[in-house]
């Protein structure tokens, strides 16, 4: 009986670029299916009950799922039972909350394939593009995968900077559409199509979508200086498109842009975007802030989240509107 094997990505593109090299790899290298599983931090330990439920389980990736500290106990709980199971469990990710866990994922025996300077699809490209069935085919998708998250510059023009606009567009639009992010990756492993009719009708309603989230935006500024601008958009339905309402308003202000919302009842979470244009470390900072207030951080020096307790939320504006000085002028 052939042995199971299991990836669990995070459903933006950069984690199902990734997630769809390993796939084809995987599969092109024993003629099985494999399955995948789609994450987000803290909801990991959830979906590894799920990879513990399959049968045969053979070998795990975690692939571009930053630890989140809030469940990390749950988490490691059910890796210690996913290795009773299996030898190889393998994390590939290049968030910092991960490294910082390097010495309890080798007492555990699972292997962290990290990058400093680049994205998950970075890693799965060097690993294993020369093991896929269409090392062109996925080359272009890695560097989709490296565009989406800001570790490669493209030109507008380029086609393949098109391309990741588009799938982009289409995940928000389909944020909570786990069946679509699985079937695009099937896709690209089946049919080595990067967009089809249904991405671009996803595309084009996240762009009407993104329009009016960013004039809502410009409503709800809840503070705003020479560099930096937070907006308040803890009672805007936006799921999928906070990165997205960041990033584009920071690109057009050229000011770092901090959007605020509630994640779920426990938590409120910051999502900060920095202009290219401004050589600053938003996520050192904000990781600061976020552990003297008893939160987890994540991201990249331009592109970072924080979380902290819901109750802290007003403390948490008042550190936000000091960002400036403490970023800008460090």
């Amino acid at each position: 009986m052939e042995r199971m094997k299991c990836i669990i990505a995070h459903g933006d593109l950069d984690g199902l670029t990734a997630a769809a090299i390993l796939v084809d790899a995987l599969e092109k290298e024993s003629g099985g299916r494999a399955v995948l599983l789609i994450a987000q931090p803290f909801t990991l330990s959830s979906v590894l009950a799920k990879a513990l439920a399959l049968r045969d389980l053979d070998r795990l990736y975690i692939v571009d799922v930053g630890v989140d500290p809030g469940t990390w106990s749950q988490v490691k709980e059910r890796l210690s039972r996913v290795k009773l199971r299996t030898e190889i469990v393998v994390w590939i990710d290049h968030h910092r909350t991960t490294l910082e866990r390097l010495e309890e994922l080798a007492r555990l025996g699972i292997s962290l394939v990290y990058s400093i300077d680049g994205s998950a699809a970075s890693i799965a490209r060097y690993a294993f593009l020369d093991r896929t069935s269409d090392p062109e085919f996925f080359e272009k998708l890695a560097i989709i995968g490296e565009i989406s998250d800001r570790v490669r510059e493209a030109d507008p023009s380029d086609p393949l900077a098109r391309a990741a606009e588009i799938l982009g567009s289409s995940l928000s639009a389909r944020a909570r559409d786990e069946d679509f992010k699985i079937g695009l990756v099937r896709k690209w492993v089946e049919e080595k199509v990067l967009i089809d009719e249904e991405v671009e009708r996803a595309a084009e309603e996240a762009r009407s979508r993104l329009g009016e989230l960013l004039r809502e935006a410009e409503r709800r500024k809840m503070y705003e200086s020479e560099k930096l601008v937070v907006v308040d958009f803890r009672e805007v339905p936006a799921r999928g498109y906070i990165s997205r309402v960041a990033a584009e308003y920071a690109s057009r202000t050229g000011k770092i842009t901090i959007l605020l919302f509630y994640s779920g009842p426990k938590e409120v979470v910051a999502t900060c975007r920095v202009p290219e244009e401004l050589e600053v470390d938003a996520a050192r900072v904000l990781a600061k802030i976020a552990g003297e207030m008893g939160g987890s951080s994540g991201g990249h020096p331009k592109a970072c989240s924080i979380r902290v307790p819901r109750e802290r939320v007003e403390a948490l504006v008042r550190k936000l509107t000091e960002l400036e000085a403490r970023v800008v002028g460090s």
